[in-house]
């Protein structure tokens, strides 16, 4: 059976601070919750799965971001294409490689542009097409108030 042990987190740290011994204590040190979160306000305790959740969901890209079709050719061969997607203009595929947990790149080709987003494996076509349409609405506000071109 694998374990799951309890950690001291700090999240604006993004740090495993320690362990959590059966005592309730720090494995290596011995302080105790109140005694680390001198040194840690956001002192937080939670399992280690817990945290690798949090970490990944912090991978997450909230839109999409431009990308090239050299990167998207490129990626297409060069890794293997999970979940191959080509409909009605809108094609993407998911990398095989993993960054991080369930985390990994999607490339996507829509609307003659081409992004790229890190999400879970597993993400839905309308989860990426909402966050390619989201970026592309943001590029139409700055480019209206003549941010971008």
């Amino acid at each position: 059976m694998k374990q799951n042990p309890t950690l001291f987190v700090s999240r604006s740290r993004r740090l495993i601070i320690d362990e959590v011994d059966t005592n309730g204590l720090s494995k290596k040190t011995k302080q105790s919750p109140n005694q680390l979160s001198v040194s840690y306000p956001d002192l937080e305790i939670m399992k280690q799965t817990d945290w690798i959740n949090y970490l990944e969901q912090l991978m997450i890209s909230p839109m999409a971001n431009h990308s090239s079709e050299k990167t998207f050719q490129a990626a297409f061969a060069e890794t293997s294409p999970q979940r191959h997607f080509n409909t009605n203009g809108f094609h993407f595929f998911v990398s095989s490689e993993h960054i991080a947990g369930n985390i990994t790149i999607i490339h996507i080709h829509y609307k003659e542009k081409y992004f790229f987003l890190h999400d879970q494996w597993d993400v839905n076509v309308e989860q990426i097409r909402f966050k390619v349409e989201l970026r592309i609405s943001a590029d139409l506000k700055l480019s209206s108030q003549g941010l971008v071109e």
